[in-house]
This record gives structure tokens, C-alpha cells and sequence, in this order.
């Protein structure tokens, strides 16, 4: 059998992500049948270079969406530097569970926004895109995405509001750091 790995490294990496890959598998299940995940992460106790990873969340996003021939806008002006005990796995569901309603109800013929921002010691985090007309009258959505993301704001006692008006969805989160 050939490999398909020719280092070490990459053979974690892949692990990595199949792990991660399983653990989202086992919350959305856990979700679909209203029980608590045990896998489910608590705030870290050493702080984090909160810049950074948004940054690096915003840049795998981005690159994924016109990957898909989407056309973004990134605003992070309002991010500066700031320390942080959010864990890196729950704001990878939250940025995985975006990317994934972008792919299936946006359409892609409109800017894709999305705006990271500090103030009043929170994560200001917004995105909004134009539905596809396709979607907005049918209810093909089981809306298990928002309810993963609203799981994870409410252990981190914040807030979300999301809705769509005039064919734009829009989604907020806020996040205390």
C-alpha cells in the first residue's frame, strides 16, 4: 500500500483534524437528541493572544469562501490586542458552523461581510450575506448551526441575535474577553 503521507508531520496534522472532525460529529449528534456533550470545552485558565487567533480564524474563513467563489469583506480594524481564555476548539465550531451556512444559503453573486471588533471587553463578531431567493421560501434548514453556536455563547454568558430582513441575513455574536 502507498503512503500518502511522506513526513511524520503531516500524518499528525491529518490526525488532528480527524479528531477534531470527530468530536464535531459526537456535539451535533449529542445536540440532535438534546443531551450535554461531553466534549464540550470550558473557557481556558491561561490566556491566549486573542488578536492572533481571530486573525487566524478570519484568514481560514476567508480563504474558504473564495475558494468557493465567494467574494469577501473582512473588517478588523476594531481588533486590537487583547488577551483571552476562549477556547481555540469552541471558536473553530463557531467559525466552521458560519462557513457552512455561507456555503449553503448565501448567494454567492454578493459580498460576504464579516466584522471582528472590541469594545466594552467583548468579541464583537458580525457577518451578514444576501440569501440565495431559492432559500428564503423554502425551510430547508434544521438550524442545527445556529443552535451549536448559541450552545457555545451561552456558556461563554454571551449574546447572539440573528435574523434576515430584506434578503440579508446577519448574525452577531459577543463574546466577554
Amino acid at each position: 500500500r502507498e503512503k500518502r503521507y511522506d513526513n511524520e508531520e503531516k500524518l499528525m496534522q491529518y490526525t488532528e483534524i480527524i479528531q477534531k472532525k470527530a468530536c464535531q460529529i459526537q456535539d451535533l449528534t449529542l445536540l440532535l437528541l438534546n443531551k450535554e456533550s461531553t466534549s464540550l470545552s470550558a473557557p481556558k485558565e491561561h490566556p491566549l493572544d486573542g488578536r492572533v487567533m481571530f486573525e487566524q480564524f478570519l484568514c481560514e474563513l476567508t480563504t474558504a469562501l473564495e475558494d468557493g467563489h465567494f467574494d469577501t469583506e473582512v473588517d478588523k480594524l476594531g481588533l486590537t490586542d487583547f488577551e483571552t481564555t476562549l477556547s481555540t476548539q469552541d471558536m473553530a465550531r463557531i467559525f466552521d458552523n458560519l462557513y457552512s451556512n455561507i456555503k449553503k444559503y448565501a448567494d454567492n453573486q454578493q459580498k460576504i461581510k464579516v466584522k471582528v471588533a472590541l469594545s466594552d471587553h467583548q468579541l464583537i463578531l458580525t457577518q451578514t450575506n444576501t440569501v440565495k431567493s431559492a432559500h428564503l421560501a423554502s425551510n430547508d434548514s434544521h438550524g442545527l448551526g445556529l443552535k451549536s453556536i448559541e450552545q457555545i455563547v451561552s456558556r461563554y454568558h454571551g449574546q447572539i441575535q440573528w435574523g434576515i430582513a430584506q434578503k440579508v441575513y446577519k448574525i452577531e455574536i459577543k463574546l466577554p474577553i
